[in-house]
């Protein structure tokens, strides 16, 4: 058996390994953010629905979520997400299993999460009673660096 070497196909066969290798996802930065979302969910006689907005009901048990779009070259993305509320908060209601960090003037609920990287970031809050009203913000960090910040009411 006698091997041929063609110069044309073993040219063709590294730039398709090339080109291909340069579109692979691993090349995307470690964030980058797409899109991102907030509102609540808006009960009404006719049903419950997503509201996008910037302010939310004052109401004990209000639910108010955001979403982020990303892209990422990492397997898991581990993120933080901070809840700055205009005010000290009297009963910080969270769940045990976020390990939440409250600040001493309990205006800051911090909490960390890891999640396998399938392009979305999401959470959600429930005003409480003893909640404030007046601007909030949530501050999601990655890698130490702010990533988004949601500015919004709540009134």
């Amino acid at each position: 058996m006698r091997i041929i070497f063609r110069p044309k196909f073993i040219l063709s066969f590294f730039l398709v390994l090339f080109f291909t290798s340069c579109t692979n996802s691993n090349n995307y930065p470690p964030i980058e953010v797409l899109h991102a979302t907030f509102g609540y969910l808006d009960k009404t006689e006719e049903g419950t629905s997503w509201k996008i907005s910037n302010t939310v009901p004052y109401k004990v048990g209000q639910k108010y979520a955001w979403k982020i779009d990303y892209r990422s070259n990492k397997k898991e993305i581990t993120f933080k997400e901070a809840l700055v509320l205009p005010e000290p908060s009297s009963n910080w209601q969270l769940s045990k299993e976020l390990k939440p960090k409250i600040s001493d003037d309990k205006k800051i609920a911090m909490i960390e999460r890891t999640i396998a990287n399938d392009g979305v970031l999401k959470g959600g809050w429930v005003i409480a009673d003893g909640d404030p009203k007046g601007l909030t913000k949530i501050v999601i960090m990655i890698d130490g660096k702010k990533i988004h910040v949601f500015n919004f009411e709540i009134k």
